[in-house]
């Protein structure tokens, strides 16, 4: 590798990472600002809390059959 595409990819690197972390942030914001979002997550804690809902088990077999399906 040259010595100007080794600083390049010093550079490059960093400011990628940055650009990541920039984009989450901007993603949590975007939920955080999102009411309808939060008070349907609040909702479905609340229900989790009082043991409602479909078991994983019960959502992991429909996702593989509904895959099986599929083929």
């Amino acid at each position: 590798m040259s010595e100007a595409k080794a600083e390049y990819s010093l550079v490059l690197q960093p400011l990628l990472r940055i650009r990541e972390e920039i984009d989450d942030l901007i993603e949590t914001l975007e939920i955080l600002t999102d009411k309808e979002l939060l008070e349907g997550i609040e909702e479905s804690l609340e229900e989790a809390k009082r043991g409602e809902g479909t078991p994983l088990e019960d959502l992991l077999e429909r996702v593989k059959r509904a895959s099986l399906e599929e083929r």
